[in-house]
């Protein structure tokens, strides 16, 4: 009797965490920052520095090292134009190094939210995701979930202002599970 409890809260607590609609912006840093790395690691190769290894000062190694300044501004640059455009909802940045003669070199970042995300405006989750020169797969999926939300909260503000008692739960009937759009502010 005891596992089929297990199992039914099992089953409900999974199913609740596939079914219920994200609450602000949703960043995978680990996954941000493993494919930023992997990206990094294709160009590497794809560049073919034949460095020494054993004397840290061919013209390949001053070439290397010049690719890797280089990418780590890039890297740098991005996750920054993150933290500026999310105002006090950015939180810190993480990256990823690469090391080479004893100095470290950013291959991939990423800017958490504060409070985990939670209840991050959509507008602002969407300047955020945009603001880079060139956001990343991972910032384009943000941008496109927070302009699915931007949707859902101007409906469910419709609903409220247009409908009065049964018909607003009716007209927000489509719209269940984003009840915390209605907690978010649009100011930075």
């Amino acid at each position: 009797m005891i596992g089929w409890w297990r199992f039914f809260l099992v089953t409900a607590v999974c199913s609740c965490a596939v079914a219920l609609p994200a609450f602000g912006a949703d960043r995978d840093c680990q996954k941000e920052l493993v494919d930023g790395h992997a990206t990094f690691l294709k160009e590497q190769r794809a560049v073919n520095f034949k460095t020494g290894a054993a004397s840290g000062g061919t013209k390949a190694d001053k070439d290397l090292v010049a690719w890797l300044k280089k990418w780590d501004a890039v890297v740098v640059k991005h996750e920054n134009a993150h933290k500026k455009a999310a105002g006090k909802w950015g939180g810190e940045i993480t990256y990823y190094y690469y090391t080479w003669w004893g100095k470290k070199y950013a291959t991939s970042g990423c800017m958490h939210w504060a409070n985990n995300g939670r209840n991050v405006p959509p507008d602002i989750a969407l300047k955020t995701a945009l603001a880079p020169d060139e956001p990343s797969s991972i910032d384009l999926k943000i941008a496109e979930d927070a302009k699915k939300h931007i949707k859902i909260k101007k409906s469910r503000d419709f609903c409220r202002t247009h409908n009065s008692g049964a018909n607003i739960r009716l007209c927000l009937k489509p719209y269940a599970g984003y009840e915390w759009l209605d907690r978010v502010s649009s100011s930075n």
